[in-house]
């Protein structure tokens, strides 16, 4: 029984710290930041990023550091 305990202790202990930067990192994903990489192809599918600036697609957006987003034009 103890085990158990000692084992579940740790995965509780891991949930609480994986969540804890999770959410670091998604407060300060709506930061653009240098364009990493490039799109490989070229279409129009707009997304609104969290920081309010739209963008031609979500290759677009994610290589800008945006990676939260929603569909379409941003109002």
């Amino acid at each position: 029984m103890p085990l158990i305990f000692f084992t579940m202790k740790k995965l509780a202990i891991f949930t609480c710290t994986l969540l804890f930067f999770a959410a670091c990192k998604k407060e300060n994903s709506c930061v653009e930041t240098e364009i990493q990489g490039t799109c490989t192809f070229y279409f129009y599918d707009p997304v609104c990023g969290c920081n309010g600036k739209t963008y031609e697609n979500e290759c677009e957006a994610q290589i800008r550091g945006i990676f939260d987003y929603t569909p379409g034009e941003c109002p």
